[in-house]
């Protein structure tokens, strides 16, 4: 997953699948990617394959002033 932040707000994208979701917050972003990820696998939920997110958090530092 790539998330990027524009304008305060965290922009989402699932590596190797078209799901793309946004939110304000990162909890809220986090709620939108389980939501997204079911609506794209709910065929394959239903015939009882478990779907597994990998989430990976990157930050970046940068000089006050």
């Amino acid at each position: 997953m790539k998330y990027i932040m524009m304008e305060n707000i965290g922009v989402q994208k699932v590596l190797g699948f078209d799901i793309f979701t946004q939110g304000k917050t990162l909890d809220e972003l986090m709620d939108n990617i389980k939501e997204a990820v079911e609506v794209h696998f709910e065929e394959d939920i239903q015939f009882g394959k478990h779907i597994t997110i990998l989430s990976m958090s990157e930050i970046e530092v940068a000089p006050i002033g």
